[in-house]
C-alpha cells in the first residue's frame, strides 16, 4: 500500500507468480481485490479512464504470461480476469442507463477496447467460463449494447486470435440485432410517433404526467404539444 492493479504489468508476472504460489489462491484473490479498490468507486483510487487504458493495453499480455508459468500463475490469471470483467460489467451497466443517447454511445464506445481485451485475454488463457459470462451478459442487455459490441469487434479486428469463438459469437449477436432492426416495418409518411421502451423512466411509469407525455409521443399525427408544467 499504496498499490493499484494498474501498476501490475507483464514485467511483474514471474515475481507475482512466486507470491501467489507461496500464499495460495485465497490470499492472492484478496490481494487482487484490494488492488482493484475493494468495491470503492473508481474515482477514489485513480479513475475510470486509467483503468480502462490498463485493461486495453496490459491485461491480455499479463494474463498470457501468468498462465504460461504454471498452475499458480494460471489460477492468478483467472482471478485477475474475473475481477476485471466484474468491474467492466458494472461500468457497462451504468453506461447503458445514461442519457442522452449520444452521451451513452460515447461512453459505450470508450468501453469497447477493454471489452475486446477481456475476450482476448480469456482466449489466451483458455477461460471459456469468462467468455460465456461476457457473451451471456451482452445477450441479456437492451438494444443500445449493439454500439458497444460493434465497437469491440472493430477494436479487436486487427489483433484478434485465429479461430476465436468468443468474437465469432459476439459478431453473430450483433448480426442478429441488426437483422431485427432491418426487419421492422418502414415508418409511414406522416407518422410522428415515438415508441418508448416499456422498462424506461416514462414508458414504465403509471403517473398522470408520464401518461400525458406517453400519449403525445405515441400519437402519429401530433407534432407539437404545449404543456405548462409547474416544475
Amino acid at each position: 500500500h499504496p498499490f493499484r492493479v494498474e501498476n501490475l504489468t507483464d514485467a511483474h508476472a514471474s515475481s507475482f507468480v512466486k507470491i501467489a504460489d507461496s500464499y495460495g489462491q485465497q490470499w492472492t484473490g484478496d490481494l487482487l481485490r484490494a488492488w482493484f479498490g475493494g468495491g470503492q468507486p473508481a474515482f477514489a483510487y485513480g479513475g475510470v479512464q486509467e483503468r480502462m487504458q490498463w485493461i486495453a493495453q496490459s491485461l491480455p499480455s499479463l494474463c498470457a504470461k501468468l498462465h504460461a508459468t504454471g498452475s499458480a500463475g494460471a489460477a492468478a490469471a483467472r482471478q485477475l480476469l474475473d475481477l476485471t470483467w466484474a468491474w467492466t460489467a458494472r461500468n457497462i451497466s451504468t453506461a447503458l442507463q445514461l442519457s442522452p443517447a449520444s452521451y451513452r454511445a460515447e461512453q459505450l464506445r470508450g468501453l469497447a477496447n477493454p471489452l475486446a481485451a477481456i475476450l482476448t485475454a480469456a482466449t489466451a488463457t483458455g477461460s471459456a467460463s469468462t467468455q460465456d459470462l461476457v457473451i451471456g451478459y451482452i445477450r441479456k442487455q437492451s438494444d443500445p449494447v449493439t454500439m458497444l459490441a460493434l465497437s469491440a469487434l472493430r477494436a479487436a479486428d486487427k489483433g484478434r486470435p485465429d479461430g476465436d469463438d468468443a468474437f465469432g459469437q459476439l459478431a453473430d449477436e450483433c448480426a442478429a440485432r441488426l437483422r431485427a432492426r432491418l426487419a421492422r416495418p418502414r415508418r409511414t409518411d406522416g407518422d410522428w410517433s415515438i415508441q418508448l421502451p416499456p422498462e424506461g423512466p416514462v414508458g414504465g411509469c403509471t403517473c398522470n404526467l408520464c401518461g400525458t407525455l406517453r400519449a403525445f409521443l405515441e400519437d402519429k399525427s401530433r407534432r407539437t404539444f404545449k404543456w405548462p408544467l409547474a416544475k
